[in-house]
């Protein structure tokens, strides 16, 4: 596999230039979403979004396909697309318009496949624009926002009651738990077992991924108690999710080396104070987030290789 400031690509295999390609291409759209090309570990995803919620599993999948067939259409780079790199955009935006959207599966559907195959040509057009900084998910935050800026699906959300943890028993389940919600919660899933399910797919990629994955997810979850966020919001692992992956981001791309562990924790510590003020910042405008933490943490880890010893790029 190449770490040259794009994402994991395997070996690629001969297929046709037009349409789905391979199946394990479909897989790789999945795991790419997290870095990984490994159809198992994709396959792994997948099974743990299904589990945690069926529909947003077959809304990631169609996003997914939609976007790897508008790539080859529009000719975009053939290789990449084999390896999952022009349709783990679409996964996201199906994954979020699940969510979202408060419409019929059938729009719901086919605010998808238009949203998912404006990803390719975007994430081709970003990739020049970025210069050697991965475009990371930018090309899925400009669709999905695009369309949640004019539905607004925060509007008339109503704040439930304040979550409270009342025995040791609940707190052990706490601390256990909710780093791996965060970790389902790059997928807009909320579900436990399915956050473990995803940790193990990256645990086949490479070990060290999970680690970093579910640590970031950890420290993004404290730092949001920190700064006094509502507790059923931590929980929930939606401080943690961005957190998650900014310091996987790190493990992807840098060497590993003490410096390297002390940028995932700082990374992730900062991605949820970032994220506590697009969240405020995007509220205002009755939409969520998405990764734009993330993406905005990640570019800065990135650059520091040229300006902190001990950092080396893969």
């Amino acid at each position: 596999t190449r770490r040259d400031g794009r994402r994991a690509l395997a070996t690629k295999p001969d297929e046709p230039e037009y349409g789905l390609g391979p199946p394990e291409g479909l897989l790789r759209n999945v795991g790419q979403v997290i870095f990984m090309d490994k159809p198992a570990a994709g396959s792994l995803v997948l099974l743990g979004l299904t589990i945690g919620d069926p529909y947003l599993a077959g809304l990631g999948l169609a996003g997914g396909a939609t976007a790897t067939v508008t790539a080859r259409a529009v000719g975009l780079d053939e290789e990449a697309t084999d390896n999952g790199l022009m349709g783990y955009n679409g996964v996201l935006v199906g994954c979020a318009f699940s969510q979202f959207l408060a419409v019929s599966p059938p729009v719901a559907l086919a605010a998808t496949v238009a949203g998912a195959a404006a990803t390719a040509p975007l994430a081709a057009v970003l990739k020049p624009l970025c210069g050697r900084v991965p475009q990371w998910t930018l090309a899925f935050n400009a669709a999905t926002l695009s369309a949640l800026l004019y539905t607004r699906p925060f509007a008339d959300s109503v704040p439930g009651p304040p979550a409270t943890i009342d025995s040791t028993y609940e707190l052990f389940n706490a601390v256990l738990d909710t780093p791996f919600v965060g970790v389902s919660q790059i997928f807009v899933v909320d579900n436990v077992v399915s956050g473990n399910i995803i940790a193990l797919g990256l645990l086949v990629q490479q070990p060290s991924w999970a680690f970093h994955a579910v640590g970031g997810s950890a420290v993004g979850a404290l730092t949001g108690l920190m700064m006094g966020a509502p507790l059923d919001e931590v929980l929930h692992g939606l401080w943690g999710f961005n957190s998650a992956l900014t310091a996987l981001s790190v493990a992807v791309f840098y060497e590993p080396s003490p410096q390297t562990y002390v940028l995932a924790g700082a990374g992730a510590a900062v991605t949820a104070v970032v994220f506590g003020g697009l969240k405020t910042a995007l509220g205002a405008f009755a939409v969520p987030a998405l990764t734009l933490p993330f993406c905005a943490v990640a570019t800065g880890c990135y650059l520091l290789a040229d300006h902190v010893p001990g950092l080396k790029l893969r």
